[in-house]
């Protein structure tokens, strides 16, 4: 993410992130141009195309649900109870977690908790 940063800065510094949030969008707009063949840059989310823009409205919305439960780890069942597709969980912002030899279930977090804080406010923005 700071090399992106840095290099938006050496190409057009008029679009440098001003705040946190901007820099959580960028993250997330940089993640969604992966995700397409060969790899496209975003800039703006009207420009993401409405499957991927709909995997990210998800993870926001799951986000958001966890949040308010308090949880921070999700299992296989929690991500199925949500409708939580596999190719909203290939976008990158979602990790397995080490687990104990007694935990038999795959454990899932976000790859860290601001980028569940944001996808939360992002879904709560813009529903």
């Amino acid at each position: 993410l700071a090399c992106e940063i840095c290099q938006l800065y050496q190409s057009c510094p008029q679009k440098i992130p001003r705040c946190l949030s901007d820099v959580f969008n960028l993250m997330i707009l940089r993640l969604a141009g992966r995700r397409r063949s060969p790899p496209k840059q975003y800039d703006t989310w009207e420009e993401v195309p409405i499957d991927i823009r709909q995997q990210i409205m998800e993870l926001g919305k799951f986000a958001f649900r966890m949040l308010r439960r308090q949880r921070l780890v999700f299992t296989e069942a929690d991500l199925e109870q949500c409708s939580i597709s596999q190719e909203a969980i290939q976008l990158g912002l979602l990790v397995t977690t080490d687990r104990a030899p007694s935990i038999r279930e795959k454990q899932w977090r976000f790859s860290h908790l601001t980028f569940q804080e944001s996808l939360s406010a992002l879904f709560v923005s813009l529903s």
